[in-house]
């Protein structure tokens, strides 16, 4: 097991790439290895926030189009091939890119009155950024961070489109063969370098091409112009807090003109995927897609804690059988996702169609278990559902597909479904005809909500639900650092009472100035030497809803002048540890107890909580604290970094791009590389 580090400012494609002082550059460096099997099952490869990658990830070969699997489906015991990130745990997520950038006036030459046009090919270099392939088939314009969609039909001899500056056209050539036209020809007043200071521009390909046995985490796939993710026969997948963001446009059948673009691609057939807590935003088509004529199917898959915005639909299913007897769907779960916005894609600029809905079906003839629930829908252009099978014959849902306990929130008179008449308003009765949506909640969207700006609608949207009585939704609301805070909604409101049992134990709800504490440990003291680097966290389980408004710790030992420890709380989710709050930085040069007022957390009744407490080193510190803890049962070792120096909280990551699996029986070779402690502290928490 290699560990490799990618820097796109600092980096050289020279270094060995295995240490942070020394990493490589560019994508183009990393796929050349992975081809090579350089780079392998069990490696890890590390992209540095904050940096800019021009080109594309790829864990397969592409032939004439045909993709052979460079990782192929192995032992459940195979490594992964982990894909993260380090660095500043404030900086942006990296960012993978299949742009190029036009920004250089004398690239641009006139073509006709109002149309411009610039060289796309290799040869020409007359555009810079992603140059690692020679394509034409352009999907969208990136005009100053705003998608720009509108494709015409042909080369615009004088551009007259209604849709103005940045209609755009070119020749879309088939996989493997070259464009008879390589340029681009956009409909502009003036230069377009005059008009913009940023032009961008997506063509055809894939971000990730996916293979088995891989891990992907803290990631920003963007401007690909068919799917920011894609994978055909792939076992054993993790995709955990990436952001995709304006992906596709380009065009897929080449005969009728036909475009696409997912956010991410599960084509044929797959198992063991976990898709969550990602991110969402622009993609032409839809955000994930489990699709394709099939001889096997789709198995234990899970797409949770997930936000989408703006793709033409949310999620989508489709199969046919492809020979054989293929198992279909099994075991496949959507859930506690949010999805806004369905249908008011850029693709609906160009394109408005039935299909743009929140859930879609089609053809779907192999059997089928998917279960769809606790997710939050809201807004969608054409219907909620859009559901066409045998034929174009029938418009039900598809059996074995089980949607129920979620929230449907959509703008008055918005259809529940395709070829059917019923609305938001009626949706009651259209569940009933249906025997779908069982305990599902319709809300139709106020005028206020409707009105207000995009900055202004997500402040109304969480008030009018919370509003809500009896619906019960988590919303996860993302701030420009990626921070999640979770929303209680009326139902789950605290509530203050004292319920104590003859074991002296807290049940029910958290009462009022009741002091909570995770389980206890046979370590007494956590010593801050070699501490720096790792923790160990307590679980606790929350016996009911409530609200935390204060942390306490003792200090055993004091630091010298200067030393600090910050308390943290990671919640479980799945098999994920994600960070729930974060109390910053505290004392530890005096010894005691210390009680700090946060601005405090919400848990809920069951939430499984971890707590710990690390001791960082600032510099010129060199005693560093001790921290008391309780006697009792030992906890599971987490590290906090993996083979950086740096110590990062920031919410919503996984431990710099590491996924840690419970219940295992030893730590993985990464926990000990990193010096794990035998030290825990205590933190106790005082409810409101």
């Amino acid at each position: 097991m290699t560990v490799y580090y990618i820097d796109s400012v600092n980096g050289l494609d020279i270094n060995d790439g295995s240490s942070v002082v020394g990493p490589w550059k560019t994508m183009a460096n990393l796929y050349s290895r992975i081809t090579a099997r350089a780079v392998y099952q069990g490696d890890k490869v590390f992209f540095k926030r904050g940096g800019v990658y021009y080109g594309r990830l790829s864990a397969r070969v592409a032939v004439n189009g045909a993709f052979g699997a460079l990782f192929p489906g192995s032992p459940v015991q195979s490594p992964k091939l982990i894909i993260g990130a380090y660095g500043d745990g404030n900086a942006p997520r990296p960012i993978l890119t299949g742009y190029k950038e036009a920004n250089v006036a004398a690239s641009w030459t006139q073509y006709a009155p109002n149309v411009w046009k610039i060289d796309l090919s290799q040869a020409a270099a007359a555009v810079t950024g992603e140059s690692t392939f020679d394509n034409t088939n352009v999907g969208h314009l990136n005009i100053n961070g705003v998608t720009k969609w509108f494709r015409t039909v042909d080369r615009p001899s004088v551009a007259t489109d209604a849709s103005g500056n940045w209609a755009f056209w070119s020749e879309a050539q088939a996989p493997g063969t070259a464009a008879s036209d390589t340029n681009l020809y956009v409909q502009a007043t003036a230069n377009p370098t005059t008009l913009a200071s940023s032009i961008e521009i997506c063509v055809d390909g894939v971000g990730i091409y996916g293979s088995s046995n891989m891990s992907i985490s803290g990631i920003e796939v963007r401007g690909y112009g068919m799917n920011g993710y894609n994978t055909t026969g792939a076992d054993k997948v993790d995709i955990i807090d990436c952001m995709f963001n304006k992906i596709g446009g380009s065009v897929l059948t080449i005969s009728n003109g036909t475009r696409a673009g997912n956010g991410v691609q599960v084509y044929g057939s797959g198992s063991d995927h976990t898709i969550n807590y990602n991110e969402f935003q622009d993609c032409y088509d839809v955000a994930y897609s489990c699709q394709g004529p099939t001889m096997t199917g789709w198995a234990n898959i899970e797409f949770a804690y997930n936000k989408v915005w703006n793709s033409n639909q949310a999620i989508e299913f489709w199969s046919t059988v492809n020979g054989g007897a293929p198992t279909g769907f099994v075991n496949v779960k959507v859930h506690h996702n949010e999805f806004y916005n369905s249908g008011f894609s850029g693709s609906n600029q160009t394109r408005f169609e039935a299909q743009s809905s929140a859930q879609l079906y089609y053809d779907m003839n192999t059997p089928t278990d998917i279960e769809i629930y606790d997710n939050l829908f809201v807004f969608a252009a054409a219907s909620y559902l859009f559901s066409r099978r045998s034929s174009n014959t029938v418009f039900t849902p598809p059996p074995g597909v089980n949607s129920h306990d979620n929230t449907i929130v959509m703008a008055p008179g918005t259809l529940m479904s395709y070829q059917r008449t019923e609305t938001i308003e009626t949706a009651a009765a259209w569940a009933a005809a249906l025997g779908w949506e069982q305990n599902s909640h319709f809300l139709v969207l106020p005028q206020n909500v409707l009105t207000a700006t995009a900055s202004q609608q997500i402040e109304l949207l969480q008030a009018f639900l919370m509003a809500q009585a009896g619906v019960v939704t988590r919303m996860a609301l993302s701030n420009g650092s990626g921070v999640r805070k979770a929303m209680a909604t009326a139902q789950k409101a605290l509530r203050i009472s004292e319920a104590i049992g003859a074991n002296g134990m807290n049940q029910g709800p958290l009462y009022s100035g009741g002091w909570y504490f995770p389980e206890t440990s046979a370590v007494t003291n956590m010593a801050g030497a070699g501490n720096t680097g790792s923790m160990r966290l307590l679980p606790f389980t929350a016996p009911a809803a409530g609200r935390i408004i204060k942390l306490s710790y003792w200090v055993n030992v004091a630091g010298d002048a200067g030393s600090v420890v910050e308390p943290v709380i990671y919640r479980r989710e799945g098999k994920y540890f994600l960070l729930h709050f974060d109390a910053g930085q505290q004392d530890a040069a005096t010894v005691g107890l210390h009680t700090i007022t946060i601005a405090g957390f919400n848990v809920y009744e069951g939430q499984e909580l971890f707590v710990g407490m690390n001791v960082l080193a600032p510099s010129g510190v060199t005693n560093l604290p001790s921290m008391r803890a309780a006697t009792g049962r030992t906890s599971s070792r987490v590290p906090v970094a993996d083979s950086t120096a740096n110590l990062n909280f920031a919410f919503g990551n996984l431990f710099n791009g590491i996924s840690l699996t419970l219940g295992t029986a030893a730590p993985p070779s990464f926990m000990q590389a990193v010096g794990v402690t035998t030290q825990v502290p205590i933190v106790g928490m005082l409810a409101a």
